[in-house]
């Protein structure tokens, strides 16, 4: 069975999945690394238990604390290869805002962050399977060059298919 915990963090959010493996999914705005820690100890977590860092772009507010999360514990990290460019240089690619709301959170997500190097680097249609998930990524063009969503298929048991 595959379970997925949402830690609310300021401006954003990550998710444990849990499946016969663990992955974390975004790591927050820069300085959130010890709350996203507290929490995974919450819920009967170390960071050792933590098979993938998955990123589902390349923003400061999805992938900010990455840095600190893996001087604790090295963990593989993985990210969209159209967003390369902005882990490794710790800084956002221009920001298009749509809307009142986004033009007000643009100042607070357009902050720099602690560079980092991904481990892995996906494409359309990359599966989970290694890392214990039922899933797949897919692209959803428009926010950065590399965003995309998971698709998390749970039609057998995982161990019948990974």
């Amino acid at each position: 069975m595959t379970t997925i915990h949402t830690i609310k963090l300021k401006i954003s959010n990550c998710f444990l999945i849990e499946g016969t493996k663990k992955i974390l999914v975004d790591t927050g705005s820069p300085g959130e690394g010890k709350k996203i820690m507290q929490e995974l100890k919450k819920l009967g977590v170390d960071l050792a238990d933590i098979a993938l860092i998955l990123h589902t772009h390349g923003h400061s507010d999805h992938c900010g604390s990455t840095a600190e999360l893996i001087r604790y514990h090295k963990i593989p990290t993985a990210i969209h290869a159209g967003d390369r460019a902005m882990i490794e240089n710790g800084k956002n690619d221009t920001i298009k805002t749509r809307g009142l709301f986004a033009k007000i959170l643009k100042p607070i997500v357009d902050v720099p962050f602690p560079a980092f190097q991904a481990d892995i680097f996906l494409d359309d249609n990359s599966d989970l399977c290694d890392f214990g998930i039922n899933g797949k990524i897919h692209s959803t063009k428009g926010h950065t060059r590399g965003a995309y969503r998971l698709s998390l298929t749970i039609k057998r048991p995982l161990s019948a298919i990974c």
